[in-house]
């Protein structure tokens, strides 16, 4: 079937991104905080989230039939998580989490919606698929809590499915720093920096093709794995300052910086170390606010990557410089 607006270009209903899918979610769920001792406590909690989805496709072929696909199901989706935790002092805590997970990870339409992948029903595992995340962190508070620093260590593990239906394990591990200084009411400044790792476990499927008018190669399998993620920077920090003045009138400014990234998932296509600087100034009263931001102040031309799939053949501009205003009211 022919593309409106885009002469040669045809939809192909069993792509897994067409149709129309309905979802609902019902999520119960319990979370209980033990004080096992005067120093050690345990935070736990369990949910379900009750995932019913139905989905259909409707087409005409080339020899005039009508085609349909359609499917519905109910899945039960768990999510535990535990936190043990040790208050050595009142200023100094450590923490170790734990946390499983199922998600519907695909098919994933891409303009929205959960389809069958071009199948003539769902595949149930590709709805629970498996995410696992381990966390180890310490936290300090000094200067009579007006200083507060934390540290985490952190690995996830988690599945994802391709365009071509096939599935990838990433493993990410990192650090996160952060710090938060507040000497008096009207400042405060925060820092964050974070060190990722992300690998993806076996060759990620990709577009190779950069020719759309005589597009014949429908993609390849970029490298055997394990490999560096595309789109995530190993390295991202970030600066935040505010300060405001006792009648409401204040002012703010935030820095992110990230490290490379690759743009696709072979790692030839490397968008540099970018930054985006944004300042502020906003009104405070007591029942409404005002708030002018200013967005990518110096216009740096930053990118993003996009869908691993894609990172070939395209890029995503982000936006240049732009200001906007916020009025919020409080009744």
């Amino acid at each position: 079937m022919p593309v409106p607006g885009w002469p040669g270009r045809f939809y192909t209903p069993d792509n897994g991104d067409s149709g129309t899918s309905q979802s609902i979610f019902l999520g119960p769920f319990i979370q209980e905080d033990w004080k096992i001792t005067e120093k050690l406590s345990l935070l736990a909690g369990g949910r379900i989230d009750m995932l019913s989805t139905d989905y259909k496709l409707g087409w005409v072929n080339p020899f005039g039939a009508k085609q349909l696909l359609k499917d519905s199901t109910v899945v039960g989706l768990p999510n535990a998580n535990g936190s043990l935790i040790y208050k050595w002092t009142p200023q100094f805590s450590t923490y170790g989490t734990y946390n499983y997970s199922q998600n519907p990870a695909g098919a994933i339409g891409n303009g929205g919606g959960i389809t069958t992948g071009g199948r003539p029903s769902f595949s149930i595992p590709s709805l629970k698929t498996e995410a696992i995340l381990y966390e180890f962190g310490a936290k300090q508070s000094l200067m009579e809590n007006r200083l507060f620093i934390g540290a985490a260590l952190f690995q996830l593990e988690r599945v994802q499915l391709q365009l071509d239906r096939s599935t990838v394990n990433f493993r990410t591990k990192g650090i996160e720093l952060e710090a938060n200084y507040q000497p008096f009411r009207n400042f405060y400044t925060t820092f964050g920096y974070s060190y990722t790792d992300s690998k993806v476990s076996q060759a990620e499927f990709s577009v190779n093709n950069t020719d759309l008018p005589f597009y014949a190669d429908p993609g390849q399998y970029a490298n055997p794995g394990p490999y560096k993620r595309q789109g995530v920077p190993e390295h991202l920090l970030n600066f935040l300052v505010t300060y405001k003045f006792d009648f409401g009138l204040g002012f703010n400014a935030n820095i992110v910086t990230t490290s490379e990234i690759n743009n696709n998932a072979a790692g030839t296509l490397v968008i540099p170390w970018q930054y985006n600087l944004d300042l502020g100034v906003f009104y405070q009263a007591k029942k409404w606010e005002a708030r002018v931001s200013l967005l990518n102040v110096t216009d740096a031309k930053n990118w993003s990557a996009p869908n691993a799939v894609y990172g070939n053949e395209s890029i995503l501009a982000e936006l240049p410089f732009r200001a906007e205003l916020r009025l919020t009211f409080k009744f």
